[in-house]
C-alpha cells in the first residue's frame, strides 16, 4: 500500500508539472499570436501608405507614371513579409491544434 502511495505521489507530481509546462506554452503560444497580429496590421498601414504616395505622386491625367525602384522594392519587401506572417500564424495554429 505505501508503495502504490508513493507512485501515485510521483504520478501527480509528473501530472502538475505537465500541466504547468502546458499552460506556459498556451501563453506563449498567445503572445505569439498578438505579435503576429499586430505586425500583421502594421505591414497594411505602410502598404496603404505606399499606395497613398502613388496616388500621389501620379500625374493629373490620372495616368500614373512608373513606380521608383525604392518603391517597388519596399512593397516587395511587404508582401514577402505578409507572405512570411501568414506562414507563421498558419503554423501556431496548427501547433495549437495538435
Amino acid at each position: 500500500m505505501q508503495r502504490m502511495t508513493q507512485r501515485l505521489r510521483k504520478l501527480e507530481t509528473c501530472a502538475n508539472s505537465i500541466d504547468k509546462e502546458f499552460k506556459d506554452s498556451q501563453k506563449r503560444l498567445s503572445q505569439i499570436g498578438d505579435g503576429n497580429s499586430l505586425q500583421t496590421r502594421t505591414l497594411d498601414n505602410i502598404d496603404e501608405v505606399l499606395e497613398m504616395t502613388d496616388e500621389l505622386d501620379g500625374p493629373p491625367g490620372g495616368q500614373r507614371s512608373n513606380r521608383g525602384l525604392l518603391s517597388k522594392k519596399a512593397s516587395s519587401d511587404l508582401n514577402t513579409a505578409k507572405k512570411l506572417l501568414e506562414t507563421i500564424e498558419q503554423l501556431t495554429i496548427s501547433a495549437s491544434d495538435e
